[in-house]
């Protein structure tokens, strides 16, 4: 047995003879390719390649040098020699193509199994696109038949079987589009163009889905591609698309011209007309617009968008009754459409008819709680008209949207509601988030009046102290200034930033309010009565404006004298002198004792010049001089802020405090005064006879004692011993009840 059994050259037995055969010529081979029955020679010739089985054949080993089997071992020299003597000419051409064998079959499993590969695979793929396009027809069939579910379960398995498949995207695109599944319809129709970019069909598909996404450009670069290709196989209703695409983007006259198209295809189509009317409604052709809406409403009397579209355009064109009339009746037709009220709304704003179109206004926000827009506006209208309650409940609603906490506008507005409703928290919080946004005087005013009615004063005046820096000193900033210090408690600043504020807006009638409240509130019943009077003069209707005024009244009684009698021969206007005049003439009366008239003059001066610090302290001396004591404490107020008082303007204002009762603050100014001169029994008798006023007997009498016990005879030193024992026999009697109920005279105002 040979050890090469699965070699053809080597067999069991004895070696046939071969025939010798010279290597073939290339006209033999040929004639083996081409002949259609091979001759035995040559099927001996290429047995290796015949017999040799892919799936059976080792890797083979090169021929052995000798032939015989084991048994025959012995004789091998001899064969040996035989060999060497007598060549074998027949084995020269199977070796020559023994490699060739050899190289066919190492290789040919792989080679094989590959060939079979590729028909498979072939083959998978044609079966797959073949499926592909059955499911593709039986989509389209179930779109038909509006079975949209269905339709797109097929086109989606269609698409997977074949994802290269331009009509299975359109398949799957348009069954999405029946299911308003717009964005996801969008990317298949993308999809599709992508594999076939001048599909028709894809690209009105697209067209129309971009429309409804608010896509114009892509509409139109689709429609423009369809007519550019095809242009005699346009449909009216892509001119119109089109045409719509260009409205959007506000180019009217191309889109009057693709309107213009379409119509000449459809003369009669009514949306073709109607888009037509609403483009020159656009563009502001409101007469030719008219005359279409017109026809429109004659074909459909029942169509409340061609009524309202009429009344709009007669209400651009001046007929604003006829506009009042189509409104009325389409929103009598059709009372839940929330673009109906505000078109009726704006009219009767227009018609000055504010509380009639603000109900408009919060019916159409109440039919589309979702529009932001809606909401603002009916916050907006109901804010003005003063119906804070319905206000804050829309500006509650606009907060649930997400623009609404980066809107400084809008915070800044829900914050001054809810301020002036006492919701101090509420308004606090949207104020410190505006203030985030946008530094505005204004905001940060509000939050520091938040803070006063919180009781948190620190943070108050820092908050009253960075408006002041941030901001100009306009009559608004004053208004503000004085609030805050009202709430906080100190009324004389109060007063004088609200003086401030009348020397640029005299006639504000709110701070004149405010003044007089507080005037009011200090039993300065004259000066009170003098704002009150001056603000319902100036159009105030506020009811503690009234009120306040009839409580004046009764305080001061029929027989009350005016602040400042001016003599009957001063007849001259000020604000014609020029300011050399004023102040020559100022001076003269000042010193010929004419306060109340000097004080007139320097309170033009300062008018003109608020920052002169001189005059305002002559017109606070003169008011003095001329018992006009809330006016003085007004202008030496001024004069405290900026740490111009001197000595004698500090004794000046303490009597004027303490001659409007407020003892507090008139004591604490002469104990300055004391600290820097302690040894001054002026400054003591001043304060021994404050402390009596206010009602501090004791530390009046134990200060006289104080002071008597230093050496001293002048005339100061004499009333404190006089005070001293006036204080002792006052102790020694029985307290009678004071009577307050006599009103104090108005020059003590």
């Amino acid at each position: 047995m040979s050890d090469l059994p699965n070699d053809p050259f080597n067999i069991d037995g004895e070696q046939p003879s071969i025939k010798k055969r010279t290597t073939p010529t290339i006209s033999d081979l040929t004639a083996i390719v081409v002949a259609d029955n091979l001759d035995q020679e040559v099927c001996e010739f290429f047995s290796p390649l015949a017999s040799a089985s892919p799936l059976s054949l080792p890797t083979p080993s090169p021929l052995p040098t000798a032939l015989t089997t084991p048994a025959t071992q012995p004789e091998a020299p001899k064969a040996k020699a035989a060999e060497q003597t007598e060549p074998a000419p027949n084995l020269v051409p199977m070796k020559k193509y023994e490699s060739i064998s050899t190289f066919i079959s190492n290789n040919a499993i792989q080679w094989v199994w590959m060939a079979v590969c590729l028909i498979t695979l072939a083959s998978t793929f044609d079966l797959l696109r073949a499926f592909s396009a059955g499911k593709t027809e039986e989509a389209t069939k179930l779109l038909a038949q509006e079975k949209y579910q269905e339709a797109l379960t097929a086109a989606s398995l269609a698409v997977r079987c074949n994802p290269f498949s331009a009509r299975a995207y359109l398949a799957r695109g348009r069954a999405l589009a029946k299911q308003l599944r717009l964005k996801q319809a969008f990317e298949c129709f993308n999809n599709s163009l992508a594999l076939a970019p001048d599909d028709i069909s894809a690209l009105d598909q697209r067209a129309s889905l971009a429309l409804k996404l608010n896509q114009p450009k892509v509409a139109i670069d689709d429609l423009s591609k369809i007519i550019s290709t095809a242009p005699d196989q346009v449909a009216a209703y892509q001119y119109g698309n089109r045409a719509s695409a260009y409205v959007r983007l506000g180019e009217y006259k191309k889109a009057l011209s693709d309107y213009e198209r379409a119509l000449n295809l459809e003369p009669t189509n009514y949306s073709l007309q109607l888009g037509s009317a609403l483009c020159l409604t656009a563009d502001k052709q409101y007469a030719k617009a008219l005359k279409t809406y017109t026809q429109l409403h004659n074909m459909e009397p029942d169509n409340n968008e061609v009524l309202m579209q009429q009344g709009f355009c007669r209400q651009c064109l001046g007929d604003k009754q006829g506009a009042l009339k189509d409104f009325n009746q389409a929103i009598k037709n059709d009372a839940t459409t929330a673009r109906w009220f505000s078109y009726r709304a704006d009219l009767l704003s227009e018609l000055n008819q504010k509380e009639q179109a603000c109900d408009d206004f919060v019916t159409a926000a109440n039919l589309e709680p979702n529009n932001e827009t809606a909401q603002y506006t009916a916050a907006k209208s109901c804010k003005a008209l003063k119906r804070q309650k319905l206000a804050l409940n829309f500006y509650d609603r606009l907060s649930q949207f997400p623009n609404f906490r980066t809107s400084f506008a809008k915070l800044s507005e829900r914050a001054s509601l809810n301020l002036e409703a006492g919701n101090y928290q509420e308004a606090l919080h949207d104020l410190t988030s505006a203030i985030k946004i946008k530094q505005e005087p204004e905001s940060i005013y509000q939050q520091a009046i938040c803070y006063s009615h919180l009781n948190q004063g620190k943070l108050a005046k820092a908050a009253c102290e960075s408006a002041t820096k941030l901001g100009a000193p306009t009559a608004k900033a004053f208004r503000y200034q004085a609030q805050i210090e009202s709430l906080l408690g100190d009324t004389i600043s109060a007063i004088n930033h609200y003086s401030q504020a009348l020397n640029l807006e005299p006639n504000n009638p709110k701070a004149l309010t405010e003044r007089g409240k507080l005037y009011q509130k200090r039993e300065q019943w004259a000066s009170a009565s003098k704002d009150f009077k001056k603000a319902v003069e100036f159009g105030s209707t506020d009811t503690a404006t009234k009120q306040g005024l009839l409580i004046c009244a009764q305080k001061l009684g029929k027989s009350a004298q005016v602040s400042i009698d001016l003599p009957k021969s001063f007849d001259v206007d000020l604000r014609k002198l020029s300011r050399e005049k004023l102040l020559k003439d100022g001076y003269a009366q000042y010193q010929e004792g004419n306060s109340t008239i000097a004080a007139l003059y320097f309170a033009e001066l300062v008018e003109r010049d608020p920052n002169d610090l001189e005059i305002r302290r002559y017109l606070a001396h003169s008011l003095a001089r001329a018992h006009d004591h809330s006016g003085a404490i007004s202008a030496f107020a001024v004069l405290s802020q900026g740490n111009k008082l001197n000595t004698q303007d500090k004794l000046v204002y303490a009597k004027e405090l303490a001659a409007s009762l407020q003892f507090d603050l008139a004591i604490k100014v002469i104990e300055e005064l004391r600290t820097a001169n302690p040894n001054s029994s002026s400054y003591a008798y001043e304060l021994a006879q404050m402390l009596a006023a206010s009602g501090q007997n004791k530390k009046a009498i134990a200060l006289c004692a104080s002071s008597l016990s230093q050496s001293g005879s002048n005339a100061d030193h004499k009333n404190l011993e006089n005070l001293y024992h006036s204080l002792n026999n006052e102790q020694n009697k029985p307290v009678k009840p004071v009577d307050n109920s006599q009103p104090k005279p108005e020059t003590e105002g």
